[in-house]
C-alpha cells in the first residue's frame, strides 16, 4: 500500500491488509478525523493518519484489548456517578463482580419517572485506551452483552455511551 504511513515507520513495513481489516494491526483505534466529503476525503484521512501510533505490536491483538483470559485493569472512580438524558437516569456504582467491575442502574426520570422498574446491568471492563474505556454489560446470564463506553470530551465533560446512545454525566 504505497500511501500507507504511520508515526512508526517499521510498523508500516510489517502491518498487512488483513491485520488492518481484522483489527490486529495494533494501530491506535481512537483516531477520528472527519475529512468531509469529496473525491479527496480518503486521501486527506490517510495523510492525517501519518501521526497515529500503535497501542499494541502488529498482529497481537485488537488495539486496547487485553489478550483472552487477562483482566483489563481500570480505575473506576472517574465513571462513578449519575448520567442523565431526557427521560432517563443512569447511575454507575462499584460492582460486586470483583475489582474494576461496575453496576449500571437505568431508570425513568422526568416524565418517565416510576413508569418502569429500574434495570440493572453488571459491567466488566474489556478495553482501555487513553481516550476511552469499554465495558461489556448484561443484566443476567441469559442476556446478550452490550457495549458500554466511558469517555471524556476535550472540555473535560464525561459521557457514557450505552448501547447506541451517548448520555452526559450530570452529577
Amino acid at each position: 500500500m504505497p500511501d500507507f504511513a504511520l508515526a512508526d515507520a517499521e510498523a508500516v513495513r510489517t502491518i498487512t491488509p488483513r491485520q488492518l481489516l481484522n483489527h490486529t494491526s495494533g494501530i491506535e483505534g481512537d483516531y477520528v478525523n472527519d475529512t468531509g466529503r469529496g473525491d479527496d476525503c480518503l486521501a486527506r484521512y490517510v495523510e492525517g493518519a501519518r501521526t497515529v501510533g500503535l497501542t499494541n505490536p502488529p498482529g497481537v491483538t485488537m488495539p486496547g484489548f487485553a489478550p483472552a483470559g487477562e483482566p483489563v485493569a481500570v480505575r473506576t472512580e472517574p465513571f462513578l456517578g449519575s448520567y442523565r438524558r431526557e427521560g432517563f437516569l443512569m447511575t454507575i456504582a462499584d460492582g460486586d463482580g470483583g475489582p474494576g467491575t461496575l453496576r449500571l442502574t437505568h431508570e425513568g426520570a422526568d416524565g418517565l419517572a416510576g413508569t418502569f422498574d429500574p434495570l440493572v446491568w453488571h459491567l466488566t471492563p474489556v478495553s482501555r485506551t487513553p481516550a476511552k474505556t469499554v465495558f461489556a454489560g448484561r443484566r443476567n446470564e441469559k442476556d446478550a452483552w452490550i457495549p458500554v463506553v466511558f469517555y471524556a470530551l476535550a472540555d473535560g465533560s464525561r459521557y457514557v455511551h450505552f448501547g447506541v446512545r451517548a448520555t452526559a454525566k450530570s452529577a
